[in-house]
């Protein structure tokens, strides 16, 4: 196999799509991830019960912004905290404030080629791509201390080249964490001789498929 990539699904009847889990953020400075002034890491919620879990048909999530009520630094968090933030997203319900979303799946080109993948988050999303780095073949684990693919903030967009073959999966991993207000996550995957981003909705596999 090339290098970072997993045989092809083994069934015919895949569920298309990632896997995403919702994980508490703290709400201190110190100890929250995602802001820049704590050393908390992408691997902290390894160990952790996810407060929710669904399935997402595409890597991004849609921007949150402070519109939609009163943000002020109360008891239940800093400015910029909107209490009625509860956002419905891949079958559930997130706190747009401060939550971790985790992304696990696969991608499975449609053709070979050069692909381009690109991602800005707001807070912070570090992205993990192929076996070595996100995931190992049919592992539901999440491997600790990888160093990420790209690493990308509200400050500008962070793409990262790769060459890939088609029938074969490409594991990702996708560590999104929000600090306060605004959110959103924009995470596309450009294919080969294309400067349109491609539809994942039928390219995508969770990680916990029985087919991989």
């Amino acid at each position: 196999l090339p290098s970072g990539a997993c045989p092809a699904p083994t069934g015919s009847s895949c569920t298309n799509g990632v896997n995403v889990a919702a994980y508490r953020n703290n709400i201190s400075y110190s100890l929250r991830y995602g802001s820049a002034t704590s050393n908390v890491g992408p691997d902290y919620n390894i160990g952790m019960t996810p407060y929710a879990q669904g399935i997402a048909t595409s890597l991004s999530v849609p921007y949150v912004g402070t519109d939609s009520g009163p943000t002020v630094a109360t008891a239940n968090g800093p400015l910029y905290y909107l209490d009625a933030a509860s956002t419905p997203y891949a079958g559930f319900s997130y706190d747009a404030n401060n939550s971790t979303l985790l992304f696990t799946g696969y991608f499975e080109p449609p053709v070979s080629g050069t692909y381009t993948i690109c991602s800005e988050g707001d807070n912070l999303d570090n992205f993990y791509f192929g076996s070595a780095n996100a995931f190992s073949c049919g592992s539901t684990a999440t491997p600790t201390g990888s160093t990420p693919d790209i690493v990308a903030t509200y400050t500008a967009q962070v793409c990262k080249i790769f060459t890939l073959t088609v029938n074969l999966l490409y594991p990702i991993r996708s560590v999104y964490g929000m600090v306060e207000l605004p959110s959103s996550l924009n995470t596309t995957i450009t294919g080969p001789g294309s400067s349109t981003p491609l539809d994942l909705s039928t390219l995508l596999i969770p990680q916990n498929s029985p087919y991989v």
